[in-house]
């Protein structure tokens, strides 16, 4: 009986975790879908592009949880994600105030409370702040957003802006038309801003003079002239 409790190995002992369990100083917290949903479309980023993003941060994050995490509600995420996701959305916002936001910690993402209308529209005062479009670019947003806030009734230079963005970055159209698109340089993203501000301003110089009025059907008609250019054309045989 001895020799046999001899073989049997002693337990070892376990060692003990630190105070605050396994994740120490990353603890879960709260991150609201609807705003991190919000964000990207600001900053006009899609979910590789975030994910990609994220892993040039250190932060290895699956596509399946950044969806699950833009669905409405408010979901539980280590608090180095969200920190990182406010590093990687919040544009030139501070990034203690984004991250606060996007926890629901807080109403403004960062904009501040000195919001003086369209003409006081800065970079740092746009929701969510432009990040992907160059220098020059984003000139050309903050410039037609004061334009342009005209043409959208109760609309200002503040609501006008985050759209301009989302249409004069190429990224958005990319991915909207084309598979497995490759990105865009900085310098394709100030000759897009610059190109469509153009085309914009030509079209619309009517309405903007006073000589014409905006249609309440305006973007219907858009779309459907859209639809004509991308829908194929039936091909006819001949008869022999």
């Amino acid at each position: 009986m001895q020799a046999l409790e001899a073989r049997l190995p002693k337990r070892a002992k376990q060692k003990r975790r630190p105070r605050g369990g396994k994740w120490g100083d990353n603890p879960l917290v709260p991150v609201r879908g609807d705003r991190l949903k919000d964000a990207l479309g600001w900053a006009g980023l899609n979910l590789y592009e975030v994910q990609r993003r994220l892993a040039q941060l250190g932060l290895k994050v699956s596509r399946q949880a950044l969806a699950y995490s833009i669905r409405p509600g408010e979901r539980q995420v280590r608090r180095v994600t969200v920190e990182r996701l406010a590093e990687v959305l919040r544009g030139t916002r501070p990034q203690a105030a984004f991250a606060r936001w996007l926890r629901g910690e807080q109403d403004d993402p960062g904009r501040g409370s000195d919001w003086g209308g369209p003409s006081a529209l800065k970079a740092e005062r746009l929701p969510g702040a432009i990040q992907l479009v160059g220098a020059k670019a984003l000139q050309v947003v903050l410039r037609d957003a004061v334009l342009f806030n005209r043409l959208v009734p109760g609309a200002d230079a503040e609501v006008v802006a985050p759209r301009l963005q989302q249409l004069y970055n190429p990224t958005g159209w990319r991915h909207a038309l084309l598979s497995d698109p490759p990105g865009v340089t900085g310098g394709d993203l100030d000759a897009a801003a610059e190109a469509l501000s153009q085309f914009l301003g030509l079209v619309l110089a009517p309405a903007l003079d006073g000589r014409s009025t905006l249609r309440p059907d305006a973007s219907q008609r858009l779309m459907r002239h859209l639809r004509q250019l991308l829908t194929p054309q039936p091909t006819h045989r001949r008869k022999s």
